[in-house]
């Protein structure tokens, strides 16, 4: 589905969210960003006592969004609308869960949030792409940070992944 833009990088309506929950074109909190990403990847968890393995576009989108707290009001499009915040500690237990579907996808992948309270994991791969995953399955949400926001913000069914990693 194709969503109307303005001069920027989100439409209206998403960047309105975006901007109540304190985010601007050109925003950078690099420092915190950096601070956040380093406790992140020196957590030690999962079956094998493993940490995160960073990648390039979670620092691009912590550098940007982190601490950003997004609570979209209103029916979604096609689904609930879903508050969600940009912070890799809400989900930096998810070492295992992270690999595991990273080895399904043949990616790696990186903490960058949650959605709800807590319901879902929401990382970022090498590729830039987005997933969520909570207790019913995993979930495509983008092929970067724009069309993940968008999602969630506007209420879009994502596509779920199936055992095999296609959506």
């Amino acid at each position: 589905m194709s969503l109307p833009r303005t001069q920027g990088r989100f439409s209206d309506d998403v960047a309105s969210v975006l901007r109540a929950a304190g985010w601007y074109e050109g925003r950078r909190v690099a420092a915190e960003a950096a601070e956040v990403i380093r406790e992140v990847c020196e957590h030690i968890g999962g079956r094998h006592l493993t940490q995160h393995e960073l990648v390039a576009p979670a620092v691009t989108v912590l550098t940007e969004f982190f601490g950003l707290h997004l609570l979209p009001e209103g029916p979604g499009r096609q689904c609930l609308r879903s508050s969600f915040a940009i912070d890799p500690r809400l989900a930096a237990g998810s070492v295992e869960a992270l690999g595991d579907l990273g080895r399904l996808l043949d990616t790696t992948l990186f903490p960058i949030g949650a959605e709800g309270d807590r319901e879902s994991i929401v990382a970022i791969d090498v590729s830039g792409r987005v997933f969520a995953l909570d207790n019913m399955g995993e979930w495509h949400l983008g092929d970067s940070i724009e069309s993940a926001i968008t999602t969630l913000i506007n209420g879009i069914r994502p596509s779920r992944l199936d055992d095999r990693g296609h959506w």
